[in-house]
């Protein structure tokens, strides 16, 4: 699976609803670990049971964790629970980590045969 030209170019603030349509209706969806904002990262936990739900509920090919809390929370509930969870760690792309998301995005990309269209 490939996504198109949009896909490739740099990201506005401008055609941010466009790149985020591409995935979308390529079946990719972006969930959260928690459906609601917590600020300890040992409430994570907690949310396991609702994320395993809404996952299965989107019956996914591929799962892709982002941001190093939700890696070490979801990573091995979800692989017990027999998901299709990628193992590739993927900082959050903020705070200077922008480089290293590309990256581990790419090797997660690549590991899942997604590839991006020139």
């Amino acid at each position: 699976m490939s996504f198109g030209p949009c896909w490739a170019s740099n990201p506005t603030r401008f055609n941010k609803a466009e790149l985020l349509a591409q995935p979308r209706d390529a079946g990719v969806f972006l969930i959260d670990l928690c459906e609601e904002p917590i600020l300890d990262k040992c409430e994570l936990r907690g949310c396991l049971d609702g994320l395993l739900e809404r996952v299965r509920a989107l019956n996914p090919q591929h799962i892709i964790l982002i941001k190093a809390t939700v890696y070490d929370a979801a990573m091995w509930p979800l692989r017990q629970a027999g998901l299709p969870v990628v193992d590739e760690f993927i900082p959050f792309p903020g705070s200077g980590q922008q480089r290293r998301f590309e990256y581990g995005m790419g090797q997660a990309l690549k590991q899942i045969g997604w590839k991006q269209r020139s």
